[in-house]
């Protein structure tokens, strides 16, 4: 949503959504309803584009996205497009994926190989200051203390939307970007134990930590299904991204976490 803001004060753009939202008419905006499983559904959205911000994923079934590829790069080759800026994510370089990992790397090599030209980006957690991030969900899970999986000791760099959109801006404006790969996180990690102590003490929350063996946390995901069991064995695999090309072609500065927090609404 906030990238759709930024990019219709510059650019026309066609929007492929799943429905079209009431009370939404911009003059540089056209909604259309289609499903990106059914190619002839979506022909219509590739008529005179440019370029292509690919955001689609499927939470239900992951292994779809390869099929969303799949079509978009054949009506994208035969649209004559420039560009496809493709989001995918940290989570293709773990060592044990998840079904989610796994359908982005595959979906990354099908762009690859595609012959089109091609901007891979590569994002950790993302989060806004509005509201809590995904990955904090556990500070609101029990009444009494906050569940942590594992030691807590594995580290990741969570990226501020904003950061995310503004390069997203400077992909689109140059042919630097082109057929590269840009890995997204914040300046510095800290350990998932680390930022939860921080925003204890940022937010004056009480709650105590308490930390799930593995094992455990296998058993009850067998109960409650919170994540892939892929997701919980991998825990402790820290986050594995280099963000020296993104500050090489475009200065690429993400503000850390560890600053960001105070503005954070939790």
């Amino acid at each position: 949503k906030q990238l759709i803001k930024r990019l219709s004060g510059e650019h026309k753009l066609v929007c492929l959504v799943r429905k079209v939202p009431g009370n939404s008419y911009n003059k540089n905006i056209l909604f259309i309803a289609g499903d990106l499983e059914e190619i002839v559904s979506i022909e219509k959205s590739f008529e005179n584009c440019e370029l292509i911000i690919h955001l689609a994923r499927s939470r239900e079934n992951p292994g779809l996205e390869v099929l969303f590829m799949k079509n978009l790069l054949t009506l994208a080759k035969k649209s004559c497009v420039k560009k496809i800026v493709f989001f995918s994510s940290l989570a293709a370089n773990r060592k044990l994926r998840d079904e989610y990992g796994k359908t982005k790397q595959l979906c990354e090599h099908m762009l690859i190989n595609s012959g089109l030209n091609y901007t891979i980006l590569k994002p950790g957690f993302i989060y806004d200051y509005e509201g809590l991030p995904l990955f904090l969900k556990p500070l609101r899970v029990a009444p009494l203390f906050i569940p942590i999986i594992g030691d807590g000791n594995y580290k990741f760099g969570p990226v501020y939307l904003w950061d995310l959109v503004n390069f997203v801006l400077d992909v689109i404006k140059s042919d630097k970007s082109d057929k590269k790969i840009y890995e997204l996180g914040s300046e510095n990690t800290l350990s998932f134990d680390a930022i939860i102590d921080l925003i204890r003490k940022e937010k004056k929350i009480k709650k105590m930590k308490l930390h799930l063996p593995i094992s455990l946390s296998l058993l009850l995901n067998k109960i409650f299904r919170y994540a892939s069991d892929e997701a919980i064995m991998s825990i402790g695999e820290n986050s594995n991204y280099d963000i020296s090309l993104a500050k090489k072609d475009f200065r690429f500065n993400p503000i850390n976490f560890e600053d960001a927090l105070k503005n954070i609404k939790l």
